[in-house]
C-alpha cells in the first residue's frame, strides 16, 4: 500500500540549513508520539552465471524509530534513528545512524525554514523510502545504485483513478583521471513503473530498470532488470548483466510496516 507523505520539498541550502516549501508529512497528533517502522526480507534468487553463488537469505533490513514534537503551531522537531541489517560494528553487516534530526519553522503558509540534518529531495523514494511508500520488496536499482552518486536527475509521476505511472532518469558526468580510468566518470540509469490499485490495500505493478555505473568505457557494463508483483511485498525479478557479473533471477518476499 502506498502512502504519499511528502508531496513537495525544495531545498535551497542543504548542508546545515534549508528553506523548503512543503506539505507537512506528519499530523499534529502523530507528532507527539513515536513512529516505528520495520522491514524484513527473504530473497530467493538463483544466479544464472556459471560458478556464481545463489542468494537465499533472510535479512532484517532496517528498524527505524521516529521521534517528533510540536513546540507550537509554527515550530516542530523531527528525527529518525535507524538500525540496518540487525548488527553493527567492525565486521558486521549493518550500522546505526541518526538519519534525520531537524527543526521546522513556518514563516508563512507556503514557506518553511529548516535547520539540521535531513534527506535531500533527490529522486522519488529518497525522502519517503520506508516500506509502505514504494512498490516491490527491494528499492528499485536505479535509485539504489545511480541516485546516490548522481548530479542530475529528472522524474515524473502521473496518476488517474487507480492507475499510476512513474518514470525516472539520472546521470553523472564528472571530470578526473581516477573515475575516467575505470569508466565511472559517466553513469546513468532509468526506470519506468506502471501500477494499478484495485483497492487501497491491493494492487499490481511492473518495473523496467536499466543502469550502468561504468558507462564511460567501451565494455558491456549495463544492467537490465525487470520486476513485477503485488503490493503485498512480493515480487519476481529477472536480470540481464554484463559478462562476469552475478545475474540473479528469482523472487523476493518482504514484511514492511509502520505504526504509531
Amino acid at each position: 500500500m502506498l502512502q504519499y507523505k511528502n508531496l513537495l520539498k525544495i531545498s535551497l541550502f542543504t548542508m546545515s540549513f534549508g528553506v523548503v516549501a512543503s506539505v507537512q508529512a506528519v499530523t499534529k497528533e502523530q507528532l507527539q508520539e513515536t513512529i516505528e517502522r520495520q522491514q524484513q526480507h527473504y530473497n530467493n534468487l538463483d544466479n544464472s552465471k556459471v560458478g556464481g553463488s545463489d542468494k537465499k537469505e533472510i535479512d532484517f533490513h532496517r528498524f527505524v524509530l521516529f521521534f517528533g514534537h510540536e513546540f507550537s503551531d509554527k515550530i516542530r522537531f523531527f528525527s529518525e534513528l535507524e538500525v540496518e541489517h540487525s548488527l553493527s560494528g567492525d565486521g558486521k553487516p549493518g550500522e546505526v545512524e541518526l538519519e534525520q534530526a531537524y527543526i521546522d519553522l513556518d514563516i508563512n503558509q507556503r514557506l518553511t525554514a529548516r535547520a539540521g540534518l535531513f534527506l535531500l529531495p533527490i529522486g522519488i523514494v529518497n525522502e519517503t523510502h520506508e516500506p509502505p511508500t514504494f512498490y516491490g520488496t527491494e528499492r528499485n536499482p536505479v535509485e539504489k545504485y545511480i541516485i546516490p552518486s548522481t548530479w542530475w536527475e529528472a522524474h515524473a509521476i502521473y496518476s488517474i483513478q487507480g492507475f499510476t505511472i512513474r518514470a525516472l532518469y539520472a546521470q553523472w558526468d564528472i571530470d578526473g583521471d581516477g573515475p575516467k580510468s575505470t569508466g565511472q566518470d559517466e553513469q546513468f540509469g532509468y526506470y519506468i513503473e506502471p501500477s494499478y490499485k484495485f483497492t487501497e490495500k491491493f494492487g499490481v505493478f511492473a518495473r523496467y530498470n536499466i543502469w550502468d555505473n561504468s558507462s564511460g568505457n567501451n565494455e558491456d557494463t549495463e544492467y537490465q532488470q525487470i520486476d513485477f508483483g503485488v503490493i503485498l511485498k512480493f515480487d519476481y525479478q529477472m536480470q540481464n548483466t554484463p559478462d562476469g557479473k552475478n545475474e540473479f533471477d528469482g523472487f523476493n518476499i518482504g514484511i514492511g510496516y509502520q505504526f504509531y
